[in-house]
């Protein structure tokens, strides 16, 4: 019968093995950024839904706590704010990271390009003034769900951020070496016709997806200064793996996400993100699907079924699950509420 999945309890951490109030401000519905999900590319059996492929931008720097309120507060007086000669003065960088930190909110989806500028000016997206205004949610970054929140925006933004895209995506588990993620990333490179990535562009930008999420703990791992400020190393999501040279993306019940942050990506999962339409999900599409829930926070089973459960009895009115003859699905029973009221009920126990 239709209902709240069995919770199992949570396992421990593993590899991954297959099958503050906006006090008077709008209340206008957050619309998050188009992915432009309307191509696929396939490797080695993972099919990514992406149109275009990206491989740079952020001038080998990963991004920092500071640099998306920096970003913000500028755009808010001038749209041509990047390409201005005070951004270095005001944001106290060189050239190189100016252009980093507008990338790295193209990427996270704080501001979008202004149509008919040639990429020239920039505007504070909905989503960015939620969370980023003076009065905002959290300006700041000081809630540890808006790492989480900042992780599953830029992994679904794979027209801007392909190697993230795709290493939330591969299907093969276990530990890897960058020549392998190297040999596929160029494969996906010359799928979309992409010439000028080449080897040591992929390379850089393989380096700062590492830097950017080795976990804090690594005292094996050569990090920059650039890489402890990035809010990404916090979410404990890559370690080095047993031998020199290779890495591993852990799968685990991730404790530290919150509700409110799954919920609300869930919500822009069922709504924008995926590729097929209908009332019922598989689980194995939530648990294993390209940018699905399940591979982007790098769930557990037994940890998917436990947070679907919460999310059917905080939406109960719109989200069912059934598991009936081994078959397990999320229903569909009403439109989803919107992305914002999840964050809102997160952020400042309103909404929904």
């Amino acid at each position: 019968m239709p209902g709240s999945p069995r919770a199992n309890s949570d396992s421990t951490t593993t590899t991954d093995e297959p099958p503050p109030s906006r006090r008077g401000r709008r209340s206008a519905q957050i619309t998050l950024p188009q992915r432009r999900l309307v191509g696929r590319a396939r490797i080695g059996g993972t099919e990514l839904p992406v149109c275009h492929a990206a491989f740079s931008g952020h001038e080998s720097f990963p991004l920092r706590f500071a640099w998306l309120k920096k970003g913000y507060d500028g755009l808010r007086r001038d749209a041509a704010f990047f390409s201005s000669d005070d951004a270095m003065v005001v944001m106290g960088t060189g050239k190189n990271m100016v252009r980093s930190i507008r990338h790295w909110g193209l990427v996270c989806q704080m501001w979008d390009e202004v149509a008919g500028t040639r990429a020239q000016d920039l505007q504070p997206s909905e989503l960015g003034a939620w969370l980023l205004a003076d009065d905002g949610w959290d300006p700041y970054l000081e809630d540890e769900g808006t790492a989480w929140l900042l992780h599953w925006l830029a992994v679904t933004n794979g027209f801007r951020a392909t190697t993230w895209a795709w290493m939330f995506s591969r299907q093969k588990g276990g530990p890897f070496a960058k020549s392998d993620v190297l040999a596929e990333l160029d494969l996906k490179a010359s799928q979309f016709g992409i010439k000028r990535s080449t080897t040591s562009s992929l390379k850089r930008d393989l380096d700062v997806f590492v830097n950017s999420y080795m976990r804090a703990s690594s005292r094996k791992a050569d990090l920059s200064e650039d890489a402890l400020d990035c809010p990404f190393r916090q979410l404990g999501l890559l370690r080095p793996g047993p031998e020199k040279g290779t890495y591993e993306l852990l799968v685990g019940s991730q404790s530290a996400l919150a509700d409110g942050i799954f919920i609300a990506a869930l919500i822009d999962y069922i709504t924008g993100v995926r590729q097929s339409e209908g009332p019922a999900i598989s689980f194995d599409e939530l648990m294993y699907g390209a940018l699905s829930p399940g591979r982007v926070f790098r769930l557990t089973e037994e940890s998917l079924v436990r947070r679907l459960a919460r999310a059917v009895e905080a939406l109960p009115e719109h989200l069912a699950f059934n598991d009936t003859a081994g078959i397990r699905q999320l229903l569909l029973r009403t439109a989803l509420p919107t992305v914002e009221s999840a964050l809102k009920a997160h952020y400042c126990g309103c909404g929904r």
